[in-house]
Formats: C-alpha cells, structure tokens, sequence
C-alpha cells in the first residue's frame, strides 16, 4: 500500500552549507616595499568574479527544483493486483524481472503524459499530474501497455489497478500528504485488476473534452473517510495491434 510512505532521505549536508566568504587578496607592493593601493577601488562591486553570487536565476532555479509537487493536482495510485501471490509463483528472480518490465511500463506513460513521480513502493506508484485529462489519458496508456504485455507473455498475468482523484495536498520535502492523497489510494483500492476508476470530480473537470468516456456514478463509502464519494470507471479499450 502506499497510505503511509517511509521518510525520505534528509538533504545532503552540502545543501545547507551557506557560501563561503570571497577571500581578501593580499595588497600588491611596490618597488620601495610599500603596499600599492592604486586601483584598489576597482575591485568594489564590479569586475571581480565572485563566485559566492549566484548566476542570474540559478538560485530561482535550485528553489524551484528543491520544493516537491504543490497546489491542486491530479493524484494517479498504481498497484499490482495480487503481487504477492504472483511473487510466490514466479519466485525472486523472475519477480524481479517482471517487477522491470511493470516499472518501465508505467514510467514511461506517465512521462510521455506529463506526470510527476512521487513515489514507488515495489508494486505501486503514487504520480501527480497538473492537468487531469492527462493523468487519466496516462492511467488509460498503462492499461493498454499491460495487457499487450499480457498477450506477448501470457505466463506473466501483471494487472494492475488504478484510482485517480484531484485535489489540494500537502508537500512535505517533496511527498505529498493530506486527506486527497487518501481519497486516491481508497478508490484504486475499489478499483477491480485492469480497472481506472477515478472521482466524480475528476471526471467531472475531464468530462467537457468528450474523448474521455465513462461508467455511470455510484455512492461508495471509502474505508477510514465519512463520507460517500462518487467515483466513475473509465471506459477503455486495448491499444490496438
């Protein structure tokens, strides 16, 4: 399950060293011995190349790459259907291999769809995107790329369930937390192998571009949340040959 994800490793040690101070250079002498303080003022503020200044927009930058997903996203929530009885079947090693093949699969949708990468826990990920359409378009793309992996490799029966659901989180050093990441691991629990299902919002805000369809709503209680949510199934088919 990914309800509740391990620390993340603290940063570096190097990342908190603040810059070290410009050295004085030592005075120049003149002939007779004495310090030569001609063109001293040059140096004040310009031509020197201080390497404790950032380049312009580098610091901009390193913040912006330092600070995790934030506002309000689309949460995707893999997770292999029955992994640990397929692990017992296919003992470690092939486990292994196939676990490769999973990961490379939805990575590579979930790039090609502009999603985030949050975590991966040995048979699920947690991926946020910033457009809702995309983040079912990509849960869609995984599905299909598994079931040809099924039909290529029918001795390996890898389906996957996924739930999505959109909504405010909280970043904490780059996870995410709160009761809408909940929300998104309760429906991909709901959600039968080979299944997306996502929350009504989320279908509703996905629903005005008319190449997305889906099953009718239903009120379903979600395990540890008091209320009922409305969530949809996708309609999908495999990609084709």
């Amino acid at each position: 399950g990914v309800d509740e994800p391990p620390a993340l490793p603290s940063p570096s040690v190097h990342d908190r060293l603040p810059p070290l101070p410009w050295p004085a250079p030592s005075p120049a002498r003149r002939d007779d011995g004495r310090p030569d303080r001609r063109g001293r003022g040059r140096d004040r503020g310009r031509g020197r190349d201080r390497t404790d200044v950032p380049v312009d927009g580098a610091s901009t930058s390193a913040a912006a790459a330092a600070a995790g997903p934030s506002g309000t996203l689309t949460m995707m929530v893999t997770d292999i259907a029955g992994s640990t009885h397929l692990a017992e079947e296919l003992g470690d090693r092939r486990w292994i291999e196939v676990l490769a093949v999973h990961n490379e699969i939805v990575r590579g949708r979930v790039a090609a769809h502009g999603g985030t990468e949050v975590k991966s826990q040995g048979d699920g990920f947690l991926v946020v995107f910033s457009s809702a359409r995309q983040a079912i378009l990509a849960a869609v793309d995984i599905q299909q790329g598994l079931t040809t992996f099924r039909h290529e490799h029918p001795d390996l029966p890898v389906t996957v369930r996924i739930g999505l659901h959109t909504g405010e989180i909280v970043d904490v050093d780059g996870d995410v937390f709160g009761q809408n990441v909940v929300v998104a691991v309760r429906i991909a629990d709901l959600a039968a192998p080979g299944e997306v299902m996502v929350s009504g919002l989320t279908r509703d805000l996905t629903l005005a571009g008319g190449d997305l369809t889906f099953e009718p709503g239903e009120e379903v209680e979600l395990r540890g949340l008091s209320q009922p949510w409305r969530i949809h199934r996708v309609r999908w088919t495999p990609a084709p040959a």
